[in-house]
């Protein structure tokens, strides 16, 4: 089912969008030099306020290696946990025999 709004038309795909150009796009819809009263130049400037607006929160746009770094460490403190309780709970599981 449509949405309302995009009914008879089909909407845009998202694409990618480098931080560098989010901040282009977002710098001349903010000076006005961009027609937003267009949903698909308004979409476009959304993405790149979004995309600016992340990059603001969290630093420059990551990489893959930075996106795997960051996987690996979740996935070895989750691990460094699970030992943790393991270590904790086997002992005393056998104890209550």
């Amino acid at each position: 089912m449509q949405h309302e709004r995009t009914r008879g038309r089909e909407r845009a795909p998202r694409v990618a969008m480098a931080l560098d150009e989010a901040q282009r796009i977002a710098e001349h819809a903010a000076s006005g030099l961009l027609d937003t009263t267009d949903a698909d130049v308004a979409r476009v400037v959304a993405q790149a306020n979004r995309v600016v607006m992340r990059a603001q929160m969290w630093g420059a746009s990551e990489g893959a290696t930075t996106r795997r770094w960051r996987r690996m460490t979740v996935i070895g403190g989750l691990v460094f946990i699970a030992v943790w309780v393991a270590g904790l709970l086997v002992p005393l599981a056998l104890s209550v025999r």
